[in-house]
């Protein structure tokens, strides 16, 4: 089960379906309609709607949005469906005589929720949840710019990228106090490996150069060189973009599929 999957006995969930079959009705929207609205297939709102899927807190909230609900009300609160105030209060001024403290670095752990949220919307196909998954890829991205070599490294090992295919820790500070620029390059490159483990669910290093020339191919990107890509490296950062966009569209070649569905 998801670990946004709500979490509610039998009962909660035929309530739940009840709740947002009549939501849709009362909309005027067909499952198809809602599909479109949502991004969520409509054979997976017609498995909802029949209790035969839980329901996770994001699609509750997509739901909730597009049929005019309020996501409590969806999950079965007895209180009327009150909609969201379009004109909430004004958020209170600051007080000019207190001072603005300095916002706190993320931790790793910060980093691994996150990894572990993206994981998790990977591991049911980015159904109705690509934005989502987007946009904390940025932020996990940008997470991942605060920490120093050593955890970096130590996350990148956590996420199985094997450590002897990149810079050690000592190395790469050593770098970023003499050369900036090349140290920074390296962290820029474990950053980008780590996300590829989110969204594909396996770093682009381990996968078959053949798979990766197959998928470069067909997507009619041209090789670096006159026989073919010069190193390993230059095949991998031009077919990224390519992987990722085919993850969230859910048509990776069966190479890579494997790994997208595992947790």
């Amino acid at each position: 089960m998801s670990t946004d999957t709500l979490m509610h006995t039998d009962d909660d969930t035929a309530l739940i379906a009840e709740r947002i079959k009549r939501a849709r009705t009362e909309a005027g929207m067909s499952r198809k309609a809602l599909s479109d609205a949502t991004g969520i297939s409509a054979r997976t709102i017609e498995r909802i709607e029949n209790g035969e899927q839980e329901v996770t807190v994001q699609r509750v909230k997509l739901l909730a949005t597009a049929t005019g609900k309020s996501a409590a009300w969806l999950q079965g609160d007895e209180k009327p469906d009150d909609e969201v105030d379009e004109f909430p209060a004004p958020a209170p001024k600051p007080d000019p005589s207190r001072r603005s403290e300095p916002p706190v670095p993320p931790t790793t752990a910060d980093v691994y929720a996150s990894l572990r949220m993206i994981d998790t919307l990977r591991s049911e196909g980015f159904d109705g949840t690509i934005r989502q998954a987007m946009a904390t890829c940025d932020q996990v991205r940008s997470m991942l710019a605060y920490q120093e070599p050593a955890a970096l490294v130590e996350i990148a090992s956590s996420r199985g990228i094997d450590r002897t295919t990149f810079p050690k820790a000592r190395e790469i500070q050593e770098r970023l106090e003499n050369a900036p620029e090349a140290g920074h390059q390296d962290c820029a490159a474990i950053q980008e490996r780590i996300i590829d483990t989110a969204i594909l669910g396996v770093d682009l290093h381990v996968v078959s150069p053949k798979a990766l020339q197959d998928m470069a191919k067909s997507s009619g990107l041209e090789s670096d060189g006159w026989l073919g890509w010069s190193n390993d490296n230059a095949l991998i950062e031009a077919v990224r973009p390519t992987a990722r966009r085919m993850a969230f569209a859910d048509q990776l070649p069966d190479d890579l599929r494997d790994f997208m569905y595992a947790l």
